[in-house]
C-alpha cells in the first residue's frame, strides 16, 4: 500500500479493505519490475487519504488513467476510476465517493494543463467524464491514437488503416508482455445477486488486479509508443543535421543548399513524417466546408 505522508504515497491503518488489501500483491513482467510502480491503494472515503492521493498526483508531470463499470459511457456507470503515478496506483471507488469526488479534487487533476492524462482510447472516457462530472479533460495523451499513426507510418501499402489495436495488443507489441501479466476483459454485472456485481465490496482480488494492470503499464506504453512516432522526425532531422556538415567544399560550390527546399537527401531517402493516404471520402466533409 502507498504511504503518502512520505515521498509516496498513503497508508491507511483502519481501511475497511486492510485485511484484503494486505493479502493482495500486484505481479508484474520481471524484466519491468523496476520501471512500474507496486505500491497501490483503494481510496473509498473522504479522509486523509483522499488528500494525500489527490496532492500526490498534483505533483505528478503525467498520469494513466482508465474508468471501469458495467458501462462508461453519458448514460453508464462508473464504478472505478483507477489513477497509476510514478510510484502509486489508486482505485477511488466512484459507486461510493460519488460526484463529490471530483469537486474535492479530481475534476482539477483532470482539467490541470500541467499534467499529461496517458489513456487507451479516451473517446468514451470523455463522453462519461464531460456529460456525469462536468469534467473537460486536457493534456491527452491516447496511446491507441499514437499506435495508429505509427501503424500507418509502417505500413507499406500507404494506406489508411481504420482497426485500431486494442491496449493489451499495444502492450505485447511494445513492451513485450506476454499473456499472463496482461489486462483481462471486466464483465462488471448491475445483477446484485452476480459474484461480478460492480457494487461488491470488498473488492474482489480478480478485479482489483485488471483494474490495476489496465492502468499501471500506460506511463511506460506511453514512452514507447512516442518514441516509435517520433522515429521519422529523428531520421529527417538527422538528415538535416549532416546534409550540408558532410559536404565538401566543391560539392557546396557546385550544389549549394537550398533552404526553402527539402534537402535532397531527404527527397532521395524517401522519408516522409506521415506516410499514409487520406481516404477517398470524407465521412464528416472537410474541415474547410
Amino acid at each position: 500500500m502507498c504511504d503518502l505522508h512520505g515521498d509516496y504515497g498513503i497508508k491507511n491503518e483502519n481501511s475497511s479493505h486492510e485485511t484484503c488489501e494486505q493479502e493482495y500483491i500486484v505481479k508484474l513482467p520481471h524484466h519491468l519490475h523496476k520501471c512500474l510502480p507496486t505500491d497501490w491503494n483503494i481510496i473509498d472515503s473522504y479522509n486523509d487519504d483522499f488528500d494525500l492521493s489527490v496532492k500526490h498526483m498534483n505533483r505528478q508531470d503525467s498520469i494513466g488513467i482508465s474508468l471501469e463499470g458495467p458501462e462508461i459511457s453519458r448514460s453508464g456507470i462508473l464504478t472505478w476510476l483507477c489513477v497509476s503515478t510514478s510510484s502509486c496506483t489508486f482505485l477511488f471507488d466512484i459507486l461510493t465517493l460519488g460526484k463529490e469526488a471530483f469537486r474535492r479534487g479530481l475534476k482539477s487533476i483532470l482539467e490541470n494543463s500541467r499534467i499529461q492524462k496517458i489513456f487507451h482510447d479516451c473517446r468514451l472516457v470523455s463522453d462519461c467524464l464531460y456529460h456525469q462530472y462536468e469534467v473537460r479533460l486536457n493534456n491527452v495523451f491516447d496511446t491507441q491514437a499514437a499506435d495508429s499513426l505509427v501503424m500507418m507510418q509502417q505500413n507499406k501499402d500507404s494506406k489508411f488503416i481504420k482497426k485500431v489495436n486494442s491496449l493489451n495488443e499495444c502492450l505485447n507489441y511494445y513492451l513485450e508482455i506476454t499473456d499472463n501479466y496482461l489486462c483481462r476483459s471486466l464483465l462488471f454485472d448491475v445483477d446484485e445477486q452476480s459474484i461480478h456485481y460492480h457494487g461488491r465490496r470488498p473488492l474482489h482480488h480478480e478485479f482489483q488486479e485488471s483494474m490495476i494492470r489496465n492502468v499501471i503499464y500506460l506511463r511506460l506504453l506511453k514512452r514507447e509508443v512516442e518514441c516509435a512516432l517520433l522515429t521519422p522526425l529523428r531520421r529527417v532531422t538527422d538528415q538535416y543535421l549532416n546534409c550540408v556538415l558532410s559536404a565538401s567544399d566543391q560539392e557546396l560550390v557546385l550544389c549549394p543548399s537550398i533552404l526553402e527546399e527539402l534537402p535532397q537527401e531527404v527527397l532521395i531517402d524517401g522519408i516522409e513524417v506521415v506516410n499514409y493516404v487520406e481516404p477517398e471520402v470524407s465521412l464528416f466533409g472537410s474541415w474547410d466546408s
